[in-house]
């Protein structure tokens, strides 16, 4: 059951900002189109002063030139289009390695263009690179039983920071023994007043609560707070929630109602939210999606109601009440090695 929690919850991973910018070409004679498209078979980073741990995962890096490092999202980001993203997951990535099967959580509609096993510190991984509409994503994926690491670069197609990003994951140090305090990261404050809620996991900058059952065959309700990088576009902020939309779609709700409102603010600051009626699993089942964002972070919190759904939905509106950004944002990852 957790797992599967897990899995639903992934799909919310987050999604790619879009701006429209000039494009232009750039040709050089004698040289192959896939160049740099190879990563290193095996990698071995050694852990250095230089190092800081980045909040919320068992990853440490080091700074990249030209990427602003915004901790609330566990982003180095250069512009909206071209950004690293670094996530960590309690899933098993031994066996998805095994069976050489991976989602792609931050793209639906693309194409593979290279992909090859590597070695990341004596741990298997896989590299990736894809092609969706204008952008390139390179997907570095790695870790054991109880952890997935991932790395995620992306640029457009008329740039090249592939060795940018290539330079990156040449530093990166997975410490699979450090501990992980499960709320350092929270850049929001939350209650969950008597709705029974109670802080379960925490999982790619989401923070998930369930209302725990004592029939281990029914789904617990969930609600999630997920942190963005800052999201200041209303347009985008729409097109964010729809992506979402379209993710849990895809990945098996049967959607028999659906409703977008931008009538509600959180903290002050505008939202967009999304209500879903719907099937999964052949069952009922009822989702709230609000997304905003303040000028340092965006913010997604999401509750998913499968069983008592009447009784819940009068609880919904006073927990997002309760929502607020928490004052200052910390600038700095997390040194302690």
């Amino acid at each position: 059951m957790g797992i599967k929690l897990i899995m639903f919850i992934r799909v919310l991973a987050p999604m790619k900002r879009m701006k429209n910018i000039s494009l232009f070409v750039i040709i050089i004679l004698f040289i192959k189109c896939d160049y740099s498209e190879r990563f290193p078979d095996e990698i071995q980073t050694e852990l250095t002063p230089n190092h800081f741990r980045i909040t919320g995962t068992k990853l440490f890096i080091k700074e990249i030139d030209n990427f602003k490092y915004i901790p609330d999202a566990n982003v180095l980001k250069y512009s909206d289009n071209i950004f690293i993203q670094c996530l960590t997951t309690n899933l098993d990535f031994e066996k998805d390695y095994n069976n050489q099967k991976f989602d792609f959580y931050h793209n639906t509609n693309y194409e593979v263009v290279f992909k090859q096993k590597i070695k990341i510190n004596g741990y298997n991984g896989v590299y990736y690179k894809l092609k969706e509409n204008n952008s390139y994503w390179l997907y570095f994926i790695f870790g054991d039983k109880k952890i997935e690491n991932r790395i995620v670069g992306t640029y457009p197609i008329n740039d090249n920071y592939e060795n940018d990003i290539f330079n990156f994951v040449k530093t990166v140090y997975y410490k699979n023994d450090y501990i992980i305090p499960p709320l350092e990261g929270a850049k929001f404050e939350f209650n969950p007043l008597n709705s029974k809620f109670e802080f379960w996991t925490f999982s790619m900058n989401s923070y998930i609560f369930i209302q725990k059952t004592i029939d281990t065959t029914i789904r617990p309700n969930n609600l999630f707070l997920k942190q963005l990088p800052a999201i200041r576009d209303t347009i985008l902020l729409k097109t964010t929630l729809n992506n979402i939309v379209n993710n849990i779609q895809n990945n098996g709700v049967i959607v028999t109602n659906l409703e977008i409102k931008s009538d509600l603010r959180i903290d002050n600051h505008f939202a967009y939210t999304a209500i879903i009626w719907g099937e999964f699993e052949n069952k009922p089942i009822y989702s709230k999606l609000i997304i905003t964002s303040n000028e340092e972070l965006g913010l997604l919190f999401g509750i998913n109601l499968y069983n008592n759904i009447e009784s819940n939905l009068l609880k919904v509106d006073s927990l997002i009440n309760t929502v607020k950004f928490k004052e200052k944002c910390n600038k700095t990852g997390a040194n302690t090695i």
